[in-house]
This record gives C-alpha cells, structure tokens and sequence, in this order.
C-alpha cells in the first residue's frame, strides 16, 4: 500500500507546486520533508527497525546444521530433493526434484521433513525406487539425508 501511496504523491506534486491556490503551493513545497520526517520517526516502530539489530544477521543454528549435513553430499553427487535442501545443492551437485528423477536412482535424497511428512523416510524411499535402497545417512533441523547403498556395502 505505501508504494503506491508514495508514487500518488510523486505524481501530485508536481500539480500541486503550479496550483492557482498559495496556501496548495506551500504544502508542496513542505509536504516531501515532512512525509521523509514521518517516515524516518515512524520506522523505529515497524519491523524495517530490526534491520538496525545484531541478531538479524546471525545465522541460527539450525541453519548451520543443516548445512553441515548437506555438505556431507560430495560435489557433482546426483541428489532428489524437495524444496528446502534444493537450492542448497544445485550450485555444486545434479539435483533433481522429490519424484521426478526420470528413472534415475539418486545416490542421496534430501528431504526438508519438518512437522515429520515423511514419518518414515526409508519406506518413502523405497517407494520412489523399488529397485534401490538407502539408508539414513543423517538428520538434524528438520531435514534428513538418506544415501543409496552401494552393491558391496549390502
């Protein structure tokens, strides 16, 4: 709503600065100052006030976690993932959305499984890939890893 309001009184303005009223013409030359003035004393009350707080910046634990079980994926690794670990993985691995591999077995599959959707991963696996097994590989913040095991390790 406020960029809209910003770009009507942009427009006016310019209107209103040849208007035939003096007391019209004083506004306009005192309303920009004073909308910047509102604004400035207005944003220690809004939530673009906490981008002036330490803690805006640092990063939560749970997010470093979670990176850290996915770095466990070794680059050009291929990977099935849903929408949390997807952007994660893309720069660095061959990365293909939860059940739409095309028939390819991935060697991991990243799951965001926060609120427990997937109560059990390795059947959910199982369900994608019949032909495949895997195994949990790692979990934490929400997210589980589960690798594919190889023909020599079982």
């Amino acid at each position: 709503m406020m960029p809209v309001v910003f770009l009507a009184l942009t427009d006016a303005l310019p209107a209103v600065r040849h208007s035939t009223h003096a007391w019209l013409r004083s506004y306009a030359v005192q309303l920009p100052v004073a909308v910047a003035a509102a604004a400035l004393a207005l944003t220690t009350s809004l939530p673009l006030a906490q981008l002036t707080g330490a803690e805006v910046y640092r990063k939560p634990a749970a997010v470093s976690g979670v990176e850290r079980l996915l770095a466990r994926i070794p680059d050009d690794a291929t990977v099935e993932a849903n929408i949390g670990p997807i952007s994660r993985l893309t720069s660095r691995c061959r990365v293909f959305w939860l059940g739409d591999t095309q028939g390819v077995a991935a060697e991991y599959i990243a799951l965001e499984n926060i609120g427990d959707r997937y109560r059990d991963p390795v059947g959910y696996a199982r369900q994608l890939h019949p032909l495949a097994e895997y195994d949990i590989a790692g979990e934490t913040g929400g997210y589980v890893l589960l690798q594919r095991r190889t023909a020599a390790g079982g």
